[in-house]
Formats: structure tokens, C-alpha cells, sequence
């Protein structure tokens, strides 16, 4: 393991958050409103369980072969050629994802701050943030994160000030009248916002005390779903779900319909903080493939340069833009995507794990 780029467990409690709260924070109270009405804060709860399930599945393959990489983890088990295929696929997952995340950020940056600013300067200055944090290696990216966190407090208790001014209590109600079809739609769509444990598997290996992964991961999971409660349930509490739907971003409207006496234009200091907590998950995935890259050819020592070539690569990605109609179809596809690659591939390996351990022990 690369000095370079180990991380001690608080680190990695904080880079799991920062890998799964971005601009969903924002969307996902209209989306799950649309699906499950007033119990969208019970589909946060429930999709919850897909993550805590990957954090375990990821732990247990990892503490079974410690000190092997995530290459070296995929070639062990699944054989040089294969091996070798399915961890390229892994990081063309995770360049496809930092594409989304890169394009959602800059739309909406566009749309509720720099509307007059052409998209390509808007991706190329986020992208020079997130190449220069990530070339400078793991250590780096986890005190980032770190930091970060505590904007990740502040921008939650800007959206509580307005719930606090503005809300009706009945609009959660009833709590009853669960209709299951729709609780398991708003389910599966919270799933795309819980995406980003995946790269555990990357981290693993990189983490100074393995012994640590499975706590401060859970934990990290926990700091996650307690942000997209909140946002939900402030929300719901002010537009209720009816209302709530007719809004694109309902995580920003609520700071500029809910006008708080003294801070006016509260909605420009949120902004201004959101920007860091969104590139923090968009650093935390490009440096997870950059480093399976690295490791694949073995040269950690070259993360910089190849974090730059990433970079050039979802820059030049992210022009190809879906349309505001597209994006439905595009969380479908995302959450299906993660399901697949995110949490069958690491079961799917762990499995094969437990088979070759249980052949060995019969061969003795």
C-alpha cells in the first residue's frame, strides 16, 4: 500500500458520505414525493438498507484478502483475463458516473447562479478543482472530505431555518395507507442517491487499519441517510408532497419561497457552500478510478498524470447532455447500473471467495 495514498478510518467515514451526497440532495424529496406521497422519508429509510448491505458485503471480501488491491482482488478471483476485464469495466462505471454527477452539478449551477456562464466554463474550473485535490493523492482526498463535512452541516441547517418558520406538521400525515407498489418505486429511485459505497472496494486496500473499514463505512452511511432525511422530511413539511412534486430542485426552493426574517436570499450562501460538498463526491470517484488505474499498470507514483487524463476524459464526456426529459430515464438506468456493478459484482466475488475457500479445505 501506497503511503501515498492510505487513509485511516475517521477518513474514510467522511469520503463514504462525501461519495453519496451531491445534487441528490436536492432532487430526491420531488422524486420520492412523486412516487410515494407523503412517505418519501420512509423510502430514505428503507433504501438505506442497499448501501448498509454493500458496506457489509465489501468488508467481508476485503478482510478476507487483506493486502490485495482491487486488481489484485479481481484477477485472485477471477482470473488474470477476466480479471482484467471486469476492472476495467469497474472504472468505466465509475467515469460514467462522475460524468452524471459533473453534468447535474453544472446545470444547476447554471440555473441558480451563473446562468449567463457558458456550460464548458462551468465543468472546466470544477474540473481543475477535482484533478488538482486528486493528484495530490489519498491523504489529500480524505482530509478534504473531511473538512467538507462541516459545510455539509452548515447547508443542512440553512434548509431547517425555513422549515422552522414555514411548516404544517399534517403534511405527513397519514402515516398509514402504505401502498407497497409505490413504497418499493420510491425505493428503487432513492438508490441512485445512496450510489458511492462502491468505491470501498478501491479504498479498501488503502485504509492504515482494515480492523476499522466496517465501522467508520457504516458510520459514513449513517452521516448519509441522516442528510437526505432531513432534507426530505423539511420538504415535506413546508410544500407537502402534492406541492412538493412541481418542483425540479425542491432542496433549493424551499430556501426561496421560505423567506427567513434577517438572512434574505438565503438560497445564495447555501449555493455557495453546496458547490464544495458536490465536487467532493465528484473527487472522491474520479480518484477512486484514477487509482484502480494505477494500480492496474502499478504506477501509484503516476496518480497525477493520471488524474489529469481522466479529467480531459469526463470533461469531453460531459457534453454529451441528456435533456431535462432524459433524466428520469437516466436515474432508472443509474440505479440498475449501481445495482448491477456496484452490488452484485462485489457479492459475485465474495461468493466465489467462499466457493474456492470451501474447494481448498475439502483438497487438504
Amino acid at each position: 500500500m501506497s503511503g501515498l495514498h492510505h487513509i485511516n478510518g475517521r477518513q474514510l467515514m467522511f469520503i463514504i458520505t462525501g461519495g453519496q451526497v451531491g445534487t441528490a440532495m436536492l432532487a430526491l424529496p420531488a422524486i420520492l414525493s412523486r412516487e410515494a406521497g407523503q412517505h418519501a422519508w420512509i423510502c430514505v429509510l428503507l433504501g438505506a438498507i442497499v448501501p448498509i448491505l454493500n458496506v457489509i458485503i465489501i468488508e467481508k471480501l476485503g478482510s478476507r484478502h487483506l493486502g490485495l488491491n482491487v486488481v489484485q482482488l479481481f484477477q485472485a478471483l477471477l482470473g488474470r483475463v477476466l480479471g482484467y476485464a471486469m476492472i476495467i469495466v469497474f472504472i468505466i462505471y465509475l467515469a460514467l458516473s462522475a460524468i452524471y454527477f459533473i453534468d447535474a452539478f453544472a446545470r444547476l449551477i447554471q440555473l441558480f447562479m451563473l446562468p449567463r456562464t457558458p456550460f464548458w466554463i462551468t465543468v472546466l474550473l470544477a474540473m481543475v478543482c477535482i484533478v488538482y485535490a486528486g493528484s495530490k493523492g489519498g491523504q489529500v482526498v480524505g482530509r478534504i472530505n473531511e473538512t467538507l463535512f462541516f459545510g455539509l452541516v452548515l447547508s443542512l441547517i440553512a434548509i431547517v431555518i425555513p422549515a422552522l418558520y414555514h411548516h404544517d406538521p399534517t403534511n405527513l400525515l397519514p402515516l398509514g395507507e402504505l401502498d407497497a407498489r409505490e413504497l418499493l418505486r420510491g425505493i428503487f429511485y432513492s438508490i441512485f442517491a445512496f450510489a458511492g459505497t462502491e468505491i470501498l472496494l478501491v479504498l479498501y486496500s488503502q485504509v492504515d487499519k482494515p480492523e476499522q473499514v466496517k465501522s467508520a463505512a457504516l458510520k459514513g452511511v449513517g452521516l448519509s441517510t441522516a442528510a437526505y432525511l432531513i432534507v426530505t422530511i423539511c420538504c415535506l413539511l413546508v410544500f407537502g408532497a402534492e406541492r412538493m412534486v412541481r418542483y425540479s430542485w425542491p432542496g433549493v426552493t424551499i430556501l426561496k419561497i421560505a423567506q427567513v426574517p434577517v438572512l434574505e436570499r438565503l438560497e445564495f450562501y447555501f449555493l455557495a457552500i453546496w458547490v464544495g460538498i458536490v465536487l467532493r463526491r465528484i473527487i472522491n470517484v474520479i480518484f477512486s478510478a484514477a487509482l484502480a488505474i494505477a494500480q492496474l499498470f502499478k504506477a501509484e507514483d503516476k496518480i497525477a498524470s493520471i488524474m489529469l487524463l481522466i479529467g480531459a476524459a469526463i470533461f469531453s464526456g460531459s457534453f454529451i447532455s441528456p435533456t431535462v426529459m432524459q433524466y428520469d430515464v437516466l436515474l432508472e438506468y443509474f440505479s440498475i447500473v449501481y445495482l448491477l456493478i456496484g452490488m452484485l459484482l462485489p457479492l459475485l466475488l465474495l461468493l466465489i471467495s467462499w466457493f474456492r475457500k470451501e474447494v481448498f479445505d475439502v483438497g487438504a
